[in-house]
């Protein structure tokens, strides 16, 4: 089973890092601001072995380091995947999942890179809905670090 990570963050970024956030915001200005867009898939189908959360609130920010992740390369496209009112129905939609079981293992199958990271950002009602349906429990126990 792949090992868990969590990642807690509260996103304020402090002045002197600021000419930093500006060269990759406009690095990050071409990729599309809708994580559902299939230019964040990754071109190799590799199974997760490890699995990260950032776990966040709505509007606080959590685009950016998304973004700046996935431009990694190497830890997934984190995006709220379980977010059951918008961005999960719109990805559920493209990746023409009839369940929500066959919607994880599509989704794991393109958003993982070769390396087998896979992360996603959640939000507290995210993780109720996960916990409701039983996904919570595919992605391995959580840890908090």
């Amino acid at each position: 089973m792949a090992r868990p990570l969590l990642i807690a963050t509260n996103l304020r970024y402090p002045c002197d890092c600021m000419d930093i956030q500006s060269e990759i915001t406009s690095a990050n200005a071409a990729a599309p601001s809708d994580f559902e867009n299939e230019v964040y898939d990754f071109p190799t189908a590799t199974a997760p072995r490890l699995f990260y959360m950032i776990a966040s609130t709505p509007r606080s920010g959590g685009t950016f380091p998304s973004q700046c992740l996935w431009r990694t390369g190497l830890m997934g496209a984190p995006h709220e995947y379980f977010g059951f009112y918008g961005t999960m129905l719109r990805t559920v939609s493209r990746l023409k999942a009839p369940t929500l079981d066959n919607y994880l293992s599509k989704l794991l199958v393109v958003r993982t890179p070769a390396n087998g990271v896979f992360g996603f950002k959640a939000h507290y009602d995210h993780l109720q809905f996960m916990l409701l349906v039983g996904l919570l429990s595919r992605l391995g126990s959580l840890r908090w670090t």
